[in-house]
């Protein structure tokens, strides 16, 4: 979120009167990806931060099975329906590119008759 235009609200908070210091404060950041940029913006508000990865950096974890379908623009949504009604009741994350995205998939599930949280 930091490199997506949220640092200025990043930094307002930090900085207000009622925020403990760097050093005091606590500050987590996850995020599946963590480009040399960010992670320098990051080490801006935290101190003695330690840098974690899971398996091999930029690989895919072991445990997730991958998939991958080929597909036409229209028919993303058919196949993303087509994909999610075959796993049946299966917990399942769908990745998308913006908050808003996600917002449309949601209300598009919802039409569908798909459970959304």
């Amino acid at each position: 979120m930091l490199d997506m235009g949220f640092g200025p609200n990043f930094e307002k908070i930090v900085n207000h009167p009622t925020m403990h210091p760097k050093g005091i404060r606590r500050v987590c950041m996850c995020s599946a990806t963590f480009p040399d940029e960010v992670q320098a913006l990051a080490a801006t508000y935290m101190e003695d931060h330690i840098f974690v990865t899971t398996g091999i950096v930029g690989g895919p974890n072991p445990d997730v099975e991958q998939l991958f379908f080929q597909c036409s623009k229209r028919d993303k949504r058919a196949k993303l329906i087509e994909v999610l009604q075959d796993l049946g009741d299966a917990k399942t994350i769908v990745f998308v590119e913006s908050k808003k995205t996600a917002d449309f998939v949601a209300s598009f599930f919802c039409k569908n008759n798909l459970q959304v949280s």
